[in-house]
């Protein structure tokens, strides 16, 4: 895998805004993110901030040795805790998106306490299911989020 550089994860700090906002407008992130239109770098500033603050909202850079190369978040929302990944294109199909979701989840859960974290995968991002299936969540079957056809995927501890 690679260059055998060591994969590992930190928290997202304002220094990552250049490129999250570039990873994130990136074709294919949009084609997979329910939200598909390019953002505009004026306003991703202040979301960051706000989101760094948010104690409800866990933010990760993933980091191949010292080049960034995705990012992991997690969104507690009521009893559930959503999870969101989106890694480079020029590291995509490397088995980085896997073992990402399983030290970031570990973390995450550890940290936080939360027994179920939930993701939703559009039904045509097999890469991404199979990522999170990898990783120790469990295919729950097709939903319709945002008004696209998803996979459910849910890690329980």
């Amino acid at each position: 895998m690679g260059n055998g550089l060591k994969l590992s994860i930190r928290k997202v700090t304002l220094d990552d805004a250049k490129f999250l906002w570039v990873l994130r407008n990136q074709t294919a992130v949009r084609k997979n993110s329910f939200n598909t239109k390019k953002v505009p770098y004026h306003g991703h500033e202040d979301w960051l901030v706000n989101k760094i603050a948010d104690r409800k909202f866990a933010f990760y850079l993933i980091t191949k040795g010292r080049e960034p190369i995705g990012q992991i978040r997690f969104d507690q929302n009521g009893k559930k805790s959503l999870v969101n990944i989106s890694i480079s294109k020029k590291f995509t199909g490397q088995g980085f998106g896997k073992r990402a979701i399983e030290m970031a989840t570990k973390k995450y859960v550890r940290n936080t306490k939360r027994k179920k974290v939930i993701a939703y995968a559009k039904e045509y991002n097999v890469p991404s299911i199979r990522s999170f299936e990898g990783a120790g969540y469990e295919n729950r079957g097709k939903v319709t989020v945002q008004g696209n056809k998803c996979i459910r995927l849910v890690y329980s501890k």
